[in-house]
């Protein structure tokens, strides 16, 4: 028996490779013989790096002091694989450097995303993916924008503050002053959702939230990013709502659209990157995926997601083991897994010793496949 395990990380509570760790002995709990490949994913979100180094040989990490999302000083890391310099955003602006209010959330700033971009740039590479996810920004990316080089200015003349709490107050934007570098490589912009930028299904009414804002701060936040919308679009003649564009708080906007990124979703090259394709999975019996909180979110791009897609008509049965469980009964089996263990069904505290339990209940998921 092969059994294939890729799961992402339990977020606050586990990193992929200590959950995918804890799923392989989980395996071999319930089937001694069995042989078990183990591959940690990620998407676009925080553990892209740590995705990229496990599986990419010669790979080597720089370091670089950054600001971090209320702008303070922050060593972040990217990524060298020969011409290819992988970047998180979340390295810089993640969402768990800081407690996330209202405040925070109106005032987290993707210039330390932007710094990055421009170290990487610095080694000469010719080609820059940036992963996008799980960051404390809701500014658009105009941030990250102007440490790149792009001016955004209020109806002074004087460049606007951080944060998307002054998003309303641009008045003119220009590109001319953009790093000249950046036209002359390949831009990547791997995202962890396929959200848009503006609306109901937006950065700020789905995502923002999570990052701090109450009901006032994400008025404040969309009237701002449709005021940035509607001022790009006059200046320049671009959409920056796309398909991907809300993701990082609007970081897939301002890539996709000012610095013409080609924005793609960040699951897919993380599993092409760790070789899990459909040939990957014919060769296994079982595939095991799963990560902390399984949601609507998860369906719009999330690693495990794309893995359940992938083993799609391969052949190979998918389970999940995750931490939580927000979706109905019938849209999970809709999917087509062989089983679903959830943390939070199981135990009072799921979060306690949280691979001891994912290991446990991946031995009950293997144990009822094979009786089944």
């Amino acid at each position: 028996m092969r059994v294939l395990v890729a799961p992402d990380k339990f977020k606050g509570s586990a990193t992929a490779a200590e959950v995918a760790s804890a799923m392989a002995e989980g395996v071999v709990d319930a089937v001694p013989s069995a042989e078990v490949t183990v591959r940690p994913i990620a998407d676009g979100g925080d553990g892209f790096l740590d995705a990229v180094l496990a599986r990419v040989d010669g790979a080597t990490v720089h370091h670089v002091d950054v600001a971090d999302a209320l702008g303070r000083p922050r060593r972040a890391r990217f990524v060298l694989v020969g011409a290819t310099a992988y970047v998180e955003a979340a390295e810089a602006v993640s969402v768990t450097h800081q407690e996330p209010t209202p405040a925070v959330a109106l005032r987290a700033c993707s210039r330390g995303v932007g710094e990055l971009v421009r170290a990487a740039l610095d080694t000469g590479v010719a080609r820059v993916v940036v992963g996008l996810g799980g960051t404390a920004t809701n500014d658009a990316g105009v941030g990250m924008l102007r440490a790149l080089g792009a001016s955004v200015l209020d109806a002074d003349g004087q460049p606007v503050g951080p944060g998307g709490a002054c998003l309303q107050d641009v008045a003119v934007v220009g590109t001319t002053g953009l790093d000249r570098r950046l036209g002359a490589i390949e831009l990547v912009g791997a995202v962890d959702v396929a959200n848009p930028l503006l609306g109901p299904a937006g950065a700020v009414r789905v995502f923002a939230p999570q990052k701090g804002a109450d009901r006032v701060a994400s008025d404040r936040l969309e009237e701002g990013f449709v005021h940035w919308h509607r001022t790009w679009r006059e200046q320049t003649g671009l959409d920056l709502d796309v398909p991907g564009g809300g993701a990082a708080g609007g970081l897939g906007a301002a890539l996709g659209g000012p610095l013409g990124a080609r924005i793609v979703p960040g699951a897919d090259l993380v599993l092409e990157l760790c070789g899990i394709t459909e040939a990957t999975m014919v060769e296994h019996d079982l595939v095991l995926t799963g990560e902390g909180c399984f949601d609507t979110q998860s369906l719009s791009g999330k690693g495990p997601h794309a893995v359940v897609a992938a083993a799609t008509g391969t052949g190979a049965d998918v389970g999940l083991v995750v931490g939580g469980c927000t979706l109905p009964d019938e849209q999970v089996a809709a999917l087509g897994v062989v089983g679903l263990r959830c943390l939070a069904a199981a135990y009072a505290d799921p979060f306690d010793d949280p691979t001891g339990k994912v290991r446990a209940q991946t031995a009950a998921l293997v144990a009822a496949w094979r009786r089944a």
